[in-house]
C-alpha cells in the first residue's frame, strides 16, 4: 500500500499542477479520480489500489464516489468502439475490412501489457450505445514480462543462476540498468529482422562477475558455446535474430491459446466478432504477427490495432470516467456467496454439519449464493439477504464471504471454494433488544467492485456497514 500510494500520490500531484499551468482553476475536490486495475484482479486487489489512493490523499472515505476502479480493458473497450480507420493501423487492414467487421454484433478487446494479458468480450448493438459483457472478462499473467523472465533464465544458463541471484541482491541497480538495455532491444524485435541485436552489460555486472568467479565475462559467452549468442568487440551481448525470437515464443503461445479460449467459447463463437489488439506489448511486431496468424485459423477477421495503441487505456479511462454507465452490464466472474446456518434436514443434510443452537438442529457451513459465475449483472442490479441475529443482545453480525467457479456449491468448505472477505454490520441499540431483529443486506456486484449497505428493519434506520477483502 505504501508504494502504491507514494506513486498515485506523485501522479496525482503533476495531473494537478498540469492542470493549474493551464489555468482552468482545478483543484483536488472537484477531480473525479479513475485508476485502472488488471481485469483479473481479485476484490482485494481493487481494494489495495482504494486504500492506497485514501492513503495518498487523493480523495477521502467520505466521498467514495471521487475515486473510479476501471478495468483495463473494459476502458479500452470505451475507446475502441467508436474509433475511424484513419486511426488505426491500416498496414494489415483495409478499410472495406474495417468496415466488414465493425458490423459484428460484439467485439473482443485484448489488451497485452507487462505483467497481464486480459480479454473483455462486448455486445455493441449500435456504435454511440451502451456495452454489454458477452463473456466473463478474463486474463494470464503472460505479459511483456514473461520475455524478460526468458531473458534472465539466458543468463542464468550462461553465467550460472546462483550469480544471478547475487546480482539482483547486491547490484540491483545493475540489475535494472541491465534488464532496461534489453527492453529498448525487445521492443525492436520483428518477424522479418535478420539482424542480431546487442545488449550492453554495466559495468557493475562485469565487475562483480569477474570477482566472484575469477573469470571474464566473455570466457563464460564462449563456453556456452551456443553461436545464436556471442560477445561483440564492442564489449556487448550479441543475441541473434532467432534466439531473441525464442525467448518471445513461451509467452505468446500462452497469449494466443488464451485467446482462442476465449474466441472459442460457447457465448462468443456463434457471435460475429472482430478484435482489437491494444497496451504496451501489443506493439511487438512478433505478437501482433501471431496473433494475426491464430485468427487466421479461427477463419476470424484480421486483428485490428489502433494507432498509439499503448495510450488505449488510458485514453478510454478518460471517457469512463464521464460516463461510468457506459456498461451496462457485466458477467460475473466467480459465484459468490456468505456461509450461513440453515435448519438441518436430515436425510439431505450431512451429520457433520450438524450444530445445535437453542435445542434447534441447525445445519452449518451452507453457502448461501448471491450471484453465480457467468451470471448477467445489470447496472445498479442487487441482491437482497435478511440476517438476523444470534441473540437479542448482539452489537454486531460478522458474515464471511466466499467464492468459488463452481456453479451450485453446497457448502464452504466445498473443494475449491475460498473465503474472500468480511462483511461486519453494526446493529443500532437503542431500540430492539427484547425482540427478533432483521437485518436487510444489499449487496451490488454490477461495478468494478462490490458496494454493500444495510438496514436495521427493527429501527428503520441504516446501519454502519464494513466491508474488507484484505486480510
Amino acid at each position: 500500500v505504501d508504494i502504491f500510494s507514494m506513486a498515485l500520490r506523485y501522479l496525482s500531484r503533476q495531473v494537478l499542477t498540469e492542470l493549474g499551468d493551464q489555468g482552468g482553476g482545478v483543484t483536488q475536490k472537484n477531480v473525479r479520480w479513475v485508476v485502472t486495475v488488471p481485469a483479473i484482479w481479485s476484490h482485494g486487489a481493487k481494494q489495495l489500489v482504494r486504500e492506497a489512493v485514501y492513503k495518498a490523499e487523493i480523495c477521502s472515505r467520505d466521498h467514495p464516489e471521487a475515486l473510479i476502479i476501471a478495468l483495463e480493458p473494459e476502458a479500452a473497450a470505451v475507446w475502441c468502439k467508436n474509433l475511424r480507420f484513419d486511426q488505426l493501423d491500416g498496414r494489415h487492414i483495409s478499410k472495406d475490412q474495417y468496415q466488414q467487421s465493425s458490423q459484428g454484433n460484439c467485439y473482443v478487446i485484448v489488451d497485452c501489457g507487462g505483467g497481464t494479458v486480459d480479454v473483455t468480450v462486448h455486445k455493441l448493438h449500435h456504435p454511440r450505445g451502451p456495452l454489454r459483457e458477452l463473456y466473463k472478462a478474463s486474463g494470464e499473467p503472460c505479459g511483456s514480462l514473461g520475455v524478460d523472465e526468458e531473458f534472465d533464465r539466458l543468463l542464468g544458463s550462461v553465467f550460472g543462476f546462483s550469480f544471478m541471484t547475487r546480482l539482483r541482491q547486491e547490484r540491483p541497480a545493475a540489475y535494472t540498468e541491465l534488464m532496461l538495455s534489453f527492453e529498448s532491444r525487445k521492443r525492436s524485435v520483428l518477424p522479418s529482422r535478420s539482424t542480431s541485436l546487442n545488449v550492453s552489460l554495466p559495468f557493475a555486472f562485469i565487475d562483480l562477475y569477474q570477482s566472484a568467479t575469477g573469470r571474464q565475462v566473455k570466457d563464460a559467452v564462449k563456453e556456452y558455446n551456443n553461436a545464436q549468442l556471442t560477445w561483440s568487440t564492442q564489449g556487448m551481448l550479441r543475441i541473434s535474430a532467432q534466439l531473441m525470437s525464442e525467448l518471445f515464443l513461451p509467452t505468446i503461445d500462452n497469449i494466443t491459446k488464451h485467446v482462442e479460449g476465449v474466441l472459442t467459447a460457447p457465448e462468443v463463437i456463434e457471435s460475429s466478432k472482430y478484435l482489437f489488439l491494444v497496451g504496451g506489448f501489443a506493439e511487438s511486431g512478433l505478437l501482433q504477427e501471431a496473433i494475426r496468424k491464430k485468427l487466421r485459423e479461427l477463419n476470424a477477421p484480421p486483428p485490428i490495432i489502433p494507432q498509439g495503441v499503448a495510450l488505449c487505456v488510458l485514453k478510454g479511462a478518460v471517457l469512463y470516467g464521464l460516463n461510468p454507465e457506459v456498461v451496462i452490464m457485466r458477467k460475473s466472474q466467480h459465484t459468490y456467496g456468505i456461509g450461513v446456518l440453515k435448519p438441518f434436514q436430515r436425510g439431505i443434510h450431512p451429520l457433520e454439519k450438524l450444530v445445535l443452537r437453542d435445542n434447534r438442529e441447525w445445519c452449518a457451513d451452507v453457502f448461501d449464493t448471491l450471484v453465480s459465475v457467468n451470471q448477467s449483472l445489470y447496472a445498479g442490479e442487487s441482491v437482497l439477504r435478511r440476517y438476523t441475529p444470534a441473540n437479542p443482545s448482539q452489537n454486531v453480525i460478522i458474515l464471511h464471504i466466499y467464492c468459488t467457479d463452481a456453479t451450485q456449491p453446497q457448502f464452504v468448505t466445498d473443494e475449491g471454494v475460498q473465503r474472500v472477505g468480511t462483511l461486519r454490520l453494526e446493529l443500532t441499540s437503542e431500540l430492539g433488544r427484547d425482540k427478533p431483529r432483521e437485518i436487510l443486506t444489499r449487496l451490488i456486484f454490477s461495478s468494478t467492485e462490490l458496494t454493500v449497505s444495510a438496514m436495521d428493519l427493527e429501527t428503520a434506520s441504516y446501519t454502519d456497514t464494513s466491508l474488507t477483502f484484505l486480510s
